[in-house]
């Protein structure tokens, strides 16, 4: 059985909540049916961005694919007009794959980011997404209609772990693609051992991979 902690991070923009959210809701379901969703196998937790990252909940908080639907059928997209992608990258890493907010350090770490628009964060997003990738998180990008741009995705991921989907329509159909990366990646860490890297303890405060 995988243990994986597996967070997704959303983009809320005003386009989406007009039309297309639902689809990335109906995205996030798919993909969780494809694991056992268990106290002792994955986890899962979504935050919601535009103008700011809000949780919408935690790793802990519920351990069953019903409920974890339940709660994602709820959320609802703030609608901003900005794209804080670097916020929500941090955000995800301290608040979300921490230890003290039921990150697990035996687990594989993975940050689904789902998006249509170009970052307008301050902070350079590779700046952002350091820390989480020296603590050995694995992240993927999926780009709604053609944004953000390769060159921005590529800030923060590798071209390996981007999805592109051409437009709304077709956004639930990306998760087996998605599936299929991310058992790629936690397969490839599992059977190199990867599980507990001690980088740094300075990173242990946010992610207590090694504490």
């Amino acid at each position: 059985m995988e243990e994986i902690d597996l967070v997704f991070a959303l983009h809320g923009s005003k386009d989406l909540k007009r039309n297309g959210f639902e689809k990335v809701k109906t995205l996030v379901k798919n993909i969780i049916d494809n694991y056992h969703i268990s106290e002792p196998g994955t986890h899962v937790a979504v935050l919601e961005y535009s103008d700011r990252p809000v949780i919408q909940f935690r790793l802990d908080e519920k351990y069953s694919a019903k409920a974890i639907k339940n709660l994602i059928s709820k959320i609802t997209p703030s609608g901003g007009n900005a794209v804080v992608t670097s916020e929500a990258i941090k955000k995800a890493g301290k608040e979300l794959f921490g230890f003290s907010n039921g990150g697990r350090p035996t687990a594989s770490k993975v940050l689904v980011i789902v998006t249509d628009g170009s970052s307008t964060s301050k902070e350079p997003l590779e700046e952002a997404i350091k820390p989480l990738k020296k603590a050995g998180v694995d992240t993927f990008v999926v780009s709604i209609g053609g944004k953000p741009s390769p060159d921005e995705v590529e800030k923060i991921t590798g071209t390996d772990n981007i999805i592109k989907t051409e437009d709304k329509d077709n956004i639930p159909e990306a998760a087996t693609t998605i599936v299929i990366k991310i058992n790629k990646r936690v397969n490839a860490s599992m059977s190199l051992g990867l599980f507990c890297c001690c980088l740094c303890r300075r990173y242990c405060y946010c992610y207590c991979y090694c504490c």
